[in-house]
């Protein structure tokens, strides 16, 4: 929470932090995922450091923090997916965090690889299997049912990309592009096939920007 303040660029006063830290740690998102011990609070701690890094150029360590956050794959691509965007559009200045990336995933696939031979398409199989065996469906899937929720899941990607496609040009400190991640973090928590309340940890940046443009 705190780190995203930084991001969003707003100081707030001493005693509304300390609220925000006791609504953010009461919240059930953080509760459950404390409860379950659940990775998804590490990931969501690592994506909120990478981003604050990168928007205070220090791009290196932040490629390696994303790298990182990858062990939970379906909470990163889309925010994946918006950096590399807003990186072609100006790779001179903005490459260095995506070099660091891909270096670390090469350490970490070859070294993984090394470890447990042809994981990576057991790892697949097993994905399929997790969704069948525990029914896991998307938010919308939850709300609308199919096919509905499979329009709206395109409608919202689609605006999504949109979004992200007008504001690519932005420079790392500035507002809209704290906005953009905010959104990018938002839509994850629609579009990821699992609906689990410990993945709304990833709504802090989101509400907090509306909470500031209330």
């Amino acid at each position: 929470t705190l780190l995203w303040l930084r991001v969003l660029r707003w100081d707030l006063p001493l005693a509304d932090r300390l609220v925000l830290l006791v609504l953010t740690v009461g919240s059930l998102a953080v509760m459950q995922g404390l409860k379950l011990e659940q990775i998804s609070l590490l990931v969501a701690g690592l994506i909120a450091i990478a981003i604050a890094l990168l928007v205070n150029d220090h791009a290196i360590a932040a490629g390696i923090l994303l790298a990182l956050a990858t062990i939970k794959p379906q909470l990163v691509w889309l925010l994946l997916g918006w950096l590399a965007l807003w990186t072609f559009t100006d790779w001179r200045r903005r490459y260095r965090w995506a070099v660091s990336f891909l270096a670390t995933m090469a350490v970490l696939f070859a070294a993984s690889e090394w470890y447990l031979p042809h994981w990576i398409p057991r790892f697949w199989q097993a994905i399929h299997d997790y969704q069948k065996y525990t029914g896991a469906m998307s938010v919308l899937d939850t709300l609308l049912g199919s096919p509905w929720s499979r329009i709206l899941e395109l409608t919202v990607f689609a605006a999504v990309m949109g979004v992200c496609w007008r504001e690519r040009r932005r420079a790392a400190e500035s507002n809209a592009f704290a906005f953009t991640l905010s959104l990018v973090l938002a839509a994850t928590i629609l579009l990821v096939p699992t609906f689990a309340a410990y993945n709304q940890v990833l709504l802090i940046p989101a509400l907090l920007v509306l909470f500031r443009k209330r």
